[in-house]
């Protein structure tokens, strides 16, 4: 990392980043990736924010905005990265990466299109800094992640046709689906795999997230689309859930003749991505809470979450989550970033780098 590559005086890499897609921030030389995403959520109604979501308000030691918190917070930490070892004159003696990713939540397209450009590029190390509201807490997992919509026709007949206005009616199939998606995520929860060690996998998710129908006033519509979006928990893995998912899906449509005669048809993705696990006793993790001692004074907490990261994608055999510091209102409204937090967090992952890789 600095003006050119250094010599390759060290076995090691590491990875750090935030964001989501393509565009990436790369400082040469490189053993580990430091990472952030650079996509968020809409801002919703505007007139439920208290303040403008795109004006960055300060106000009692907060910035309130859209992507305070998720995701600019980590990404001006990953650029502080950068610009502290410009400063200090420094330059890591093992390989660093630093990565400004985009699309995550919508695709892992970011990801994806490093991985097909640089197939090369596996770190021993990768920090994602996102994902926690408080500065202690250090995500060591995440379930598989998988999103889908099911498809479902209709006859596009008259809403007068005692044919088609209720026993063909692919919008009351979509309700009857999504009751019986519900019943499912129960039936998983009885398989999902309690602890791992000291922390506990959440309860499975399977969520509506979206539908939509074509059609017109006075007819039964002629499809209806259910997007969803699932977490895999272990020890399921992604194929045994795709076949609950479609087994789900075709007992019900077979229990109406006419989608039993013209059954949905499921679209898998464009979200796909596998479970991680890295253990507390693993040394990345030992680096990272040493690092945060030095800065915070307090012990890193270890957690599961439900969600996903696309830093997966890479497989780095050590992944976490950590920071970006305490805040709130992520995917809803007045969002916001505790500005206190920022200094110790870069200091924490200033000491990280300078154990982790080394520096000159």
């Amino acid at each position: 990392m600095g003006p050119q590559n250094p010599p390759r005086t060290a076995s090691r890499s590491m990875c750090w980043g935030g964001g989501r897609e393509v565009p990436t921030v790369r400082l040469p030389a490189a053993v580990s990736c430091l990472k952030r995403i650079l996509d968020t959520v809409p801002t919703g109604q505007l007139d439920r924010w208290r303040c403008d979501p795109w004006g960055a308000r300060v106000e009692a030691g907060r910035v309130y905005a859209r992507g305070a918190h998720d995701d600019v917070a980590g990404a001006v930490l990953v650029c502080l990265v950068a610009r502290a070892f410009q400063e200090l004159k420094l330059t890591p003696r093992a390989d660093l990466y630093l990565l400004l990713t985009t699309e995550e939540e919508c695709s892992g397209g970011g990801m994806r299109a490093l991985r097909r450009r640089h197939p090369e590029l596996r770190p021993e190390a990768h920090l994602l800094v996102d994902g926690n509201s408080q500065p202690q807490d250090c995500i060591i997992g995440h379930p598989g992640c998988v999103s889908f919509t099911i498809r479902i026709p209709g006859p596009f007949g008259s809403a007068q046709d005692a044919r088609y206005v209720h026993d063909a009616n692919p919008i009351e199939l979509a309700g009857r689906l999504i009751t019986a998606l519900c019943r499912l995520e129960e039936d998983l929860a009885g398989q999902a795999g309690g602890d791992q060690g000291s922390v506990c996998w959440p309860g499975p998710t399977l969520a509506i997230v979206g539908i939509q129908s074509a059609g017109w006033i006075s007819n039964v519509p002629e499809q209806c689309n259910l997007q969803v979006w699932g977490n895999v928990i272990p020890p399921m893995t992604i194929p045994r859930y795709r076949d609950a998912i479609e087994s789900c899906v075709r007992g019900e449509a077979q229990t109406l003749p006419w989608f039993a005669q013209h059954p949905p048809r499921i679209e898998w993705g464009p979200i796909e991505v596998p479970a991680m696990f890295t253990p507390v006793d693993s040394p990345f993790y030992r680096a990272l809470a040493e690092a945060h001692h030095r800065s915070f004074g307090t012990e890193l907490r270890p957690r599961l979450i439900g969600g996903w990261g696309d830093m997966r994608l890479l497989d780095s055999p050590q992944m976490l989550f950590y920071g970006p510091g305490r805040g709130g209102g992520d995917h809803g409204y007045d969002e916001y970033y505790e500005i206190s937090d920022l200094a110790p967090m870069l200091r924490t992952l200033l000491y990280l780098v300078a154990d982790w890789c080394g520096v000159s």
